[in-house]
């Protein structure tokens, strides 16, 4: 039997994370998962950026680890200002952002400076095992 929580990761029709630093450099990556398609994009090499399908392995990966990865609630914490709560400021001038769209067309975006999620090396470990590019900036 699945949990309420499990439940609402099998609603997400779409994912966006973007992480950049002051200069403007940085990664975004889109997955469409009821497509099962990746968008990435490389802002330090322009032809980095691609797009392609997530095989079975990869889905089902991404399928599992967003649930443990705790991500849907640290996105609502930072988006309703509990940003304390869910993570820590670093003295890394980098910012991030996530964009999540469900299939009922509700969403839930957050975003911060310097202050990152405790559990953002979880969702950057999935984005590299499923696009096989790093997630880090340079």
């Amino acid at each position: 039997m699945r949990s309420e929580s499990e439940s609402m990761y099998e609603q997400i029709k779409t994912l966006e994370v973007g992480i950049s630093n002051s200069s403007g450099g940085g990664y975004r990556v889109k997955y469409d998962l009821e497509r099962r398609v990746i968008n990435w994009t490389d802002e330090y090499m322009w032809n980095n950026n691609f797009m392609k399908t997530l095989s079975e392995r990869k889905y089902a990966l991404m399928r599992e680890h967003l649930v443990q990865s705790g991500l849907l609630d640290w996105v609502q914490g930072y988006s309703e200002g509990k940003d304390s709560e869910f993570g820590k400021r670093v003295p890394t001038p980098a910012n991030w952002n996530v964009n999540i769209t469900f299939f009922d067309g509700t969403t839930v975006n957050a975003a911060a400076n310097q202050h990152f999620p405790y559990k953002w090396n979880e969702l950057r470990h999935i984005i590299e095992e499923t696009s096989d590019c790093y997630f880090k900036l340079r």
